[in-house]
């Protein structure tokens, strides 16, 4: 037909393949917990080793109805660590966090919080006594698993956050803070109410309240200490990261 301009072959009409869109380069200081999940030999041996200590708890000094309050609760996070690192939502750093947590408290399920006789380690280690110390006969064992709660789990939790909520940086760790420090206070909520349907005797050795009637709130405190101190740590190392990679830049732009 005429009137018609058929384009030639190989003329600028040709069309051109798109490029597909390049992805950004992820931020230096974002989570990388995809990248470095844990390994499911380490996953399986902890694991089997968290479910022994739980085992020998029912035989410990713990051993009966003391032990199964103890013990029973603990498979729930247990269960949610393996998903955790299964799904890749914490690398092995967080991991690790949340393993030593476990393996303090599966220590404390066995003897017994007010009961795990550390200031006999110490002697035997050091001849030394944290009770000569801090001049108070308290077993301060509960003490410090409330600190390490929020010392250890903020990795962990930030990572989870940042995974299923899409959220990085400060605001991650805001939310870790907060979750770990309204837990903490749900968990004084449910010793208490355990507290008010259990015979006094047993209910004081599960709370381990040891005579202090402010026992709640200072637990609660050092939850919120350990976890605000993991955040100033995080906060700090993210900080060095940036800045050594901003230097990094610099080098390289300078050569």
């Amino acid at each position: 037909m005429q009137g018609i301009i058929r384009p030639r072959r190989g003329s600028y009409f040709r069309m051109k393949p798109a490029t597909p869109p390049t992805k950004p380069a992820p931020h230096p200081s974002a989570d990388r917990a995809s990248t470095a999940a844990p390994n499911a030999v380490l996953v399986i041996a902890v694991t089997a080793m968290l479910l022994a200590g739980m085992t020998a708890g029912w035989y410990g000094p713990m051993a009966g109805g003391d032990a199964a309050l103890l013990q029973i609760p603990t498979l729930v996070p247990v269960a949610l660590l393996v998903v955790a690192a299964r799904r890749h939502w914490i690398d092995t750093a967080g991991f690790l966090c949340a393993v030593a947590f476990l393996g303090l408290h599966t220590l404390a399920s066995y003897y017994g919080y007010c009961n795990v006789p550390y200031d006999d380690w110490l002697e035997a280690l050091g001849g030394t006594r944290t009770a000569a110390l801090l001049e108070s006969d308290r077993n301060h064992y509960d003490r410090l698993m409330h600190f390490t709660y929020g010392l250890l789990l903020v990795l962990p939790v930030r990572q989870s956050a940042a995974k299923l909520l899409g959220v990085r940086g400060v605001a991650a760790t805001w939310i870790a803070v907060e979750f770990l420090l309204a837990t903490s206070a749900l968990y004084e909520v449910g010793e208490w109410l355990l507290a008010v349907v259990m015979a006094p005797e047993v209910a004081d050795r599960y709370n381990g309240q040891q005579g202090d009637i402010w026992d709640a709130q200072k637990d609660m405190a050092l939850a919120a200490a350990g976890a605000i101190s993991a955040a100033a740590l995080t906060f700090a190392l993210r900080s060095i990261e940036r800045f050594r990679n901003g230097n990094n830049v610099g080098q390289d732009k300078r050569q």
